[in-house]
């Protein structure tokens, strides 16, 4: 074998582990691909209406919390106030998170916080009407 043959087949050796390697890149590339368009359209609107949902939680007892500092009457009218429109937006952003459930796993860890029909706790029931 002359040298010219050893190159010429070192270099089309070269020339297709080149060709493998660019494949499976462009293949893994669009896996990749795939995963960040799931997470785009799947998982990061969850994210944000969770977001959204526990300023909400976090706010309810703050909200509370002052009704039972306050003594002027209008002004804990108006706390009533937002203390129910916090737990109509929770319970609306709960139902909307509902809605973006897409797994099996995530089904069954929201399902520990789904309502139960059971009554409210009676510390709670004065500041719901």
């Amino acid at each position: 074998m002359t040298i010219r043959k050893k190159v010429l087949v070192g270099f089309i050796v070269l020339l297709c582990l080149l060709l493998l390697a660019s494949t499976i890149s462009l293949f893994l590339m669009g896996k990749i691909g795939n995963k960040a368009e799931e997470i785009n359209t799947n998982w990061m609107p969850s994210v944000l209406v969770l977001g959204d949902l526990d300023e909400d939680i976090t706010n309810l007892p703050m909200i509370i919390s002052q009704i039972g500092l306050e003594t002027d009457l209008d002004k804990i009218n108006a706390l009533e106030v937002q203390v129910n429109n916090a737990l109509k937006d929770i319970e609306q952003k709960r139902a909307e998170y509902e809605k973006l459930i897409s797994s099996d796993e995530e089904k069954k860890s929201t399902a520990v916080f789904q309502p139960t029909g059971k009554p409210m706790p009676s510390k709670f029931r004065p500041y719901c009407k």
